[in-house]
């Protein structure tokens, strides 16, 4: 069994100039060029833009990292597979948060990033064995005398990937909540001095 899970890579068209996280071709030409503070919704409401900076960070950075310290608890306290995909899902979330944050502070966040994609694979990993053994189960896919077999392999594996995102799971998310959101706070104000275009 292969230990990499695909990928799905977007492939960016030659000649489509990056408008900060967004392309041009898929930014509606009326919003062009207009700020988060001046752009109204198609139903006339504007969107209030209350905070700027770093100021606008840390509230949702706790949520994610809140979110997934805690589903490492719930889901070791019953390991199934619906506990085991909300965990991943909010594991996926603080790497989006943490991507959004690489300039931060490079190389330290490129690794928590690395981190958390092999983790959420170990986690993906246990998810499609466990959607598959529903399957192979549901479908009687095998017969009953070599059926037994292909449900020990699937168990033994699951078993290991438990047992793999565990520890990385707990180390992730070990911190108090508060502390990752003030150290990036930290190090956003001395890229930001250091660095006039982070």
């Amino acid at each position: 069994m292969t230990e990499t899970r695909p990928r799905q890579r977007r492939s960016r068209s030659p000649g489509l100039r990056p408008t900060g996280l967004l392309h041009e071709s898929t930014v509606r030409p009326d919003l062009l060029g207009q700020t988060p503070a001046t752009c109204e919704h198609s139903s006339g409401v504007g969107f209030p833009t209350a905070t700027e900076g770093y100021d606008a960070v840390p509230g949702g950075l706790r949520k994610s990292y809140v979110r997934a310290r805690n589903r490492t608890a719930e889901t070791y306290e019953e390991p199934t597979f619906e506990r085991f995909h909300g965990w991943r899902r909010r594991i996926e979330y603080h790497r989006y948060h943490t991507r959004l944050l690489r300039r931060v502070w490079v190389g330290p966040m490129k690794r928590r990033r690395a981190e958390l994609e092999g983790l959420s694979d170990v986690v993906g990993y246990e998810n499609d064995l466990a959607a598959f053994e529903t399957v192979m189960r549901d479908e009687e896919l095998f017969a009953s005398e070599t059926g037994a077999t292909p449900s020990e392999t699937l168990a033994a594996k699951r078993s290991e990937l438990h047992r793999r995102g565990r520890p990385s799971g707990e180390w992730l998310f070990a911190e108090d909540p508060d502390r990752p959101a003030d150290g990036l706070g930290a190090y956003w104000t001395a890229t930001h001095e250091y660095d006039p275009a982070p």
